[in-house]
């Protein structure tokens, strides 16, 4: 009688630790690598011709997020209110900045307080410091430790590296901690493999300065890279009065981003930048539009 129990208990046991094991291999198989799965949506996006496709068609193609959850996931089926900004809408925008693609963003209060101070929040709480909304960079936070906030005009590399950037208006403190009281601004660059090859661009324009930026994609082995370096200069703004305001700034930075290959699930990234400049604030009554 014992021995039949004792059978009986190894088979429930064996049972349930298969079940575990099937488990375990089925969340493993369908949960990607957040990048991964937002490129290779990307890369699909791009080979098919959207103007060929029917208006059902259209509306069956899906946006990945990874910020709502900290997974990849369809926009439609995210947790959040969350908005998406497209490397094609940046390169239709016209965009000099980061800061300026974010003022497409329904519900988020973006404003210049100089030429090169920027003020980003949601929700209504706007301030010359704004420290309640979270900034990452490839999931890495750019808040300064000098106020919590983020230094916008710093935030300067090549705008044709960014993949997209996911905007969740709302609280984001549960899944990202400190400094995300009012949402998170997640701004996701391409590879270095989406970016092999050499980029050369400059822009200028009446009352903005201008900017050039140089950037080389190469590749060795399991080993992909991108290195950039950019130069700018802002120039000063006008007064309420009609005089000039002596708020110009230039700067110079540069960066680079590794990634390497190790398996086909591990990969490992390294990622810096760095930046030089100047400027000078004296725009007292300085007017800009903002947006909200």
């Amino acid at each position: 009688m014992s021995r039949r129990i004792g059978i009986r208990f190894t088979l429930i046991s064996l049972f349930h630790i298969s079940l575990f094991l099937a488990g375990l291999c089925k969340a493993q198989d369908h949960s990607p690598d957040p990048a991964n799965s937002i490129s290779s949506a990307r890369q699909q996006k791009k080979s098919v011709n959207l103007a060929n496709l029917s208006l059902e068609e259209l509306m069956n193609i899906e946006t990945k997020v990874s910020s709502a959850s900290r997974q990849s996931e369809s926009l439609a089926h995210a947790p959040a209110a969350i908005f998406v900004i497209t490397a094609e809408d940046i390169r239709r925008g016209g965009f000099s900045s980061i800061a300026e693609a974010l003022r497409t963003v329904p519900g988020l209060y973006v404003a210049t307080i100089n030429r090169h101070w920027w003020t980003v929040s949601a929700r209504g709480f706007s301030d010359y410091v704004n420290n309640k909304m979270l900034v990452l960079i490839d999931g890495r936070s750019v808040y300064t430790p000098e106020f919590g906030g983020v230094y916008w005009d710093t935030q300067d590399f090549p705008l044709e590296d960014i993949a997209q950037i996911e905007i969740i208006r709302g609280p984001g403190g549960t899944l990202w901690g400190a400094n995300a009281v009012n949402g998170v601004i997640n701004i996701l660059t391409k590879s270095p493999a989406e970016t092999q090859g050499v980029s050369v661009t400059s822009s200028a324009g009446w009352n903005e300065g201008y900017s050039a930026s140089v950037r080389y994609g190469g590749r060795s082995h399991d080993l992909t890279y991108r290195i950039y370096g950019k130069a700018s200069y802002s120039e000063p703004g006008f007064l309420p009065t009609g005089g000039r305001a002596q708020d110009f700034m230039n700067l110079s930075s540069g960066g680079v981003r590794a990634d390497w290959t190790i398996s086909d699930k591990d990969k490992l990234t390294l990622e810096g930048q760095g930046y030089y400049g100047g400027f000078r604030n004296q725009a007292h009554g300085y007017r800009t539009p903002t947006s909200g």
